[in-house]
């Protein structure tokens, strides 16, 4: 099936809504307080992966692909991997870094069934652009917060944590009961604060010392997500290279969600069982009461998914629509910088010129590569 260039257009702008937004949920302090395990919020994502592709087959026939089945398979730990990244590198920085990665793998994927380059000087350019601007993008310094800028307890210090433990219990007082008390409340809270036994400063060094061995931990575990984004988020694609002749066009992703969703559900039941032999309670790891950030999530990527298809049906083809699709990381970008104060002064405009640096890689690379 192929479409007319202004649905490719179309298709393209669906993608970038798509990919670019598909993190928001994720980052919504309702998530990162609940604490959600990546297996679980996968669980749901794949779930509507496989389920909004059904839709599809009011416009076509059903068609069934063991390539699409293995792509949706390689797209698992990739779909772990962007939980786990959003929430500790961030949207502005994670989701830029790991888009250029997939571009390069992507193109070493195509070298390797023998597609020729267009125009091998453009394309050493672009693959300078993109590994520069990766590596000056890693060293930006980034906001650690959680929804609207706030901090999350993951994130705050050990002293502020502790002093809201030794607090706690104070603002259970009604407003109206606490203005009553307003000529002595500051004796009052002088009192309480002086209650709880003071820190030495070996505990503060000690407190600083765990939270940067925290903020390590979690960065290393991040930025190793983002390579495993690359490359299976690289490598989700290259089984259709070994499936154009089955021209299966729109139902790509239906066998794509069948893929997907049958093993996060076999991985979910292991996890399960785990967790069961651990003593834990199996129905309050799902979290139902916002289990709707994780559907959305799912929504919104898997109708960029679909959208990006179309581009790639379209006259555009895959060689402008797929990496017009990566402008998507801009959106992400926007909404890190705005939405979730990511990165903040002038370490904005460090980030603007690192992205340009490494997208235009990106575009290079998809365009002459």
């Amino acid at each position: 099936m192929e479409f007319s260039i202004k649905v490719g257009w179309l298709g393209v702008f669906g993608a970038i809504i798509g990919y670019g937004l598909f993190g928001l949920p994720m980052k919504h302090k309702k998530v990162l307080k609940a604490n959600m395990n990546s297996v679980i919020y996968s669980f749901y994502l794949s779930f509507m992966v496989f389920l909004v592709p059904f839709f599809l087959l009011f416009v076509e026939p059903i068609k069934i692909s063991i390539y699409g089945v293995i792509s949706g398979i390689i797209w698992i730990p990739a779909c772990f991997a962007s939980i786990v990244v959003v929430q500790s590198i961030g949207l502005t920085v994670g989701i830029s870094v790991w888009s250029v990665l997939v571009m390069f793998i992507s193109f070493c994927w195509g070298q390797i069934f023998g597609h020729k380059m267009k125009n091998a000087t453009l394309t050493i350019i672009g693959l300078i652009l993109i590994f520069g601007g990766i590596l000056s993008l890693i060293k930006i310094p980034r906001n650690e917060s959680g929804a609207d800028g706030e901090e999350t307890t993951k994130t705050k210090p050990t002293k502020a944590i502790k002093e809201e433990e030794m607090n706690f219990g104070k603002t259970n007082i009604d407003d109206q009961e606490l203005s009553s008390f307003e000529p002595w409340s500051s004796s009052v809270d002088n009192l309480m604060s002086n209650s709880g036994p003071e820190q030495s400063g070996e505990d503060l060094k000690k407190g600083k010392q765990h939270d940067k061995e925290d903020k390590k931990v979690s960065n290393f575990v991040g930025w190793l997500g983002i390579l495993i984004i690359g490359i299976c988020g690289g490598s989700t694609y290259a089984p259709l290279e070994l499936a154009k002749a089955e021209d299966n066009g729109l139902m790509t992703p239906f066998s794509f969600g069948i893929g997907a969703f049958s093993s996060i559900t076999f991985v979910t039941i292991l996890y399960c069982i785990k967790k069961k032999m651990e003593g834990k309670n199996v129905k309050e790891l799902f979290h139902f009461k916002i289990c709707y950030f994780a559907l959305l999530s799912g929504l919104i990527w898997c109708l960029g998914n679909i959208c990006s298809i179309i581009a790639i049906l379209s006259p555009l083809g895959l060689a402008v629509g797929y990496p017009l699709t990566q402008l998507a990381v801009l959106l992400s970008s926007i909404s890190g910088i705005i939405l979730f104060k990511e990165i903040t002064g002038k370490n904005i405009f460090y980030f603007s010129i690192c992205f340009v640096i490494a997208i235009s890689g990106g575009i290079l690379l998809g365009i002459y590569g």
